[in-house]
């Protein structure tokens, strides 16, 4: 049982966003406030009521900016402490907070002091009206309309959020990461995108071992029987979504989730069809886990038996792959790309299924004419390789056919130098070399590690790349061990 708590960085002083609409009214004029409030108090828009903040100045209406950033209209007057107290606040708004999405209305009983015109084209505000033309209903229509826009943006930055989460999420399934985690690393991002709109969430995860993983501060105990449910993605009641993730008809978890907070049908529609895409991501790192695991045991049993052929145990193979990859981590490739080359690794060597047994397992030193007919298994390797359209047997046919290539361009088959040998060859040289001088073979006993680090710092930029030898002699214990 794993526990996944404290998720969200509670730093800072600003209040959760509130189930009402949020509407600020900047105005001096204590019977012009109440006025306001008045009309103001009993609209409802969107299933949602409102809750009015007051200020009767610039100063005053910036501190409650700077505690609530979910305010959804703010009418201001212009005329306050100053003749431009409400235009001041406006740019201060937008410039120094950096707020595009409260709706700005401006109101002035002093039109002279703020010319209309000028204030349209100079300030970032949404509407521009006089005191004298605002009847009730103009200004229930007035606010409604700048509460449809208000809305509208933050449902569109909220899908974007969610869109942005699930890209996260698409890198992270190429990490070597369990399902679980993916989902609890999901729900964490999920966490920090929902508690900016006042909602928070608490879930289980039950794998298909029966195994539970907690999130949140108030997980589900899971009392509930969920198992009649069978499908993917389903709200059992207004605040409780259940997803099941299947692959190949399989259950492989059952995530259930509670959210605290008032959520809209259309949220509810959003979210559950963010956590089908979550599934899908999930579902396909697990039938790709499954398919380059069952690649990588064939390939393995496939370069194991090539390697018994010359009286050598699969082991070498294995760990040829384990250290290459290392190495390719720490040149700075990402996770997929060192696991495809782990995986190219274990037949490097498959050409010597063409090399004849006499030469193969000889036991004393080749003759010039035995070595020129084992350098050929690296032709061989890629002839047999390259004919599969695959991504993992075409960077094996390359590393076949390469990895015997020198830094100083005395290698073979093709003598070339440097950057121009493919860098998952240079990878697995040195690699390769390093477990078959530390191994005994049929012609010669194994040397002793310190002459193999020896030989291998000695080889240097003559036989290995410097940058991975570098790396090599840097980590050799992680690489090795």
């Amino acid at each position: 049982m794993t526990e996944f708590l404290d998720f969200i960085d509670d730093k800072g002083s600003k209040e959760l966003p509130s189930d009402n609409w949020k509407i600020l009214v900047v105005e001096d004029d204590e019977d012009v406030q109440r006025l306001t409030e008045l009309v103001l108090r009993d609209l409802e828009f969107d299933g949602k009521g409102i809750e009015i903040l007051t200020a009767y100045s610039k100063e005053e209406a910036k501190k409650i900016f700077e505690k609530h950033d979910d305010i959804a209209v703010a009418i201001i007057d212009v005329v306050m402490e100053d003749k431009t107290a409400g235009l001041d606040l406006v740019k201060y708004i937008r410039e120094d907070l950096k707020n595009r999405k409260t709706r700005l209305i401006i109101r002035t009983g002093q039109p002279g002091y703020a010319p209309k015109r000028e204030v349209i084209l100079n300030y970032d505000i949404n509407d521009y009206r006089e005191k004298t033309e605002l009847s009730t209903e103009m200004m229930i229509g007035i606010v409604v309309t700048a509460l449809r826009s208000y809305r509208d943006i933050i449902n569109f930055e909220f899908e974007s959020n969610l869109t942005e989460n699930i890209f996260e999420l698409s890198h992270k399934t190429t990490e070597n990461l369990s399902q679980v985690n993916l989902v609890l690393d999901f729900l964490k991002n999920l966490g920090k995108v929902l508690k900016r709109y006042g909602i928070e969430i608490n879930a289980t995860v039950v794998d298909k071992n029966e195994e539970s993983f907690y999130f949140g501060k108030s997980p589900p105990s899971m009392e509930d029987d969920y198992s009649d449910i069978k499908d993917d993605i389903s709200w059992v009641d207004d605040s409780t979504l259940l997803v099941n993730l299947y692959v190949n008809k399989v259950k492989e978890l059952t995530m259930v989730i509670e959210f605290t907070g008032k959520l809209s049908q259309d949220w509810k529609d959003k979210i559950a069809i963010h956590m089908l895409q979550v599934s899908t991501l999930i579902s396909n790192k697990i039938i790709k886990d499954m398919i380059n695991n069952t690649m990588y045991q064939m390939i393995f049993t496939l370069a194991d038996l090539i390697e018994h052929r010359s009286v050598e145990t699969g082991e070498h193979i294995r760990r040829v792959g384990e250290m290459s990859y290392a190495l390719a981590k720490l040149y700075g490739m990402d996770e997929n790309t060192a696991q495809k080359i782990k995986i190219a690794s274990l037949l490097h060597d498959v050409g010597k299924i063409g090399i004849p047994d006499t030469i193969l397992n000889k036991p004393s030193k080749l003759t010039e004419e035995e070595y020129e007919i084992m350098k050929t298994h690296t032709l061989i390797g890629y002839k047999i390789l390259s004919k599969q359209k695959n991504e993992i047997f075409n960077l094996a046919a390359k590393i076949a056919l390469y990895h015997h290539e020198n830094w100083d361009g005395s290698g073979y088959p093709e003598g070339l130098s440097g950057e121009a040998i493919p860098l998952e060859a240079r990878i697995v040289a040195i690699a390769d070399n390093y477990d078959a001088l530390i191994s005994e073979r049929i012609y010669r006993k194994a040397w002793p590690e310190d002459k193999v680090l020896e030989y291998i710092r000695d080889m240097r930029g003559i036989k290995f790349d410097p940058k991975i030898t570098d790396l090599f002699f840097r980590y050799y214990k992680e690489i090795t061990k």
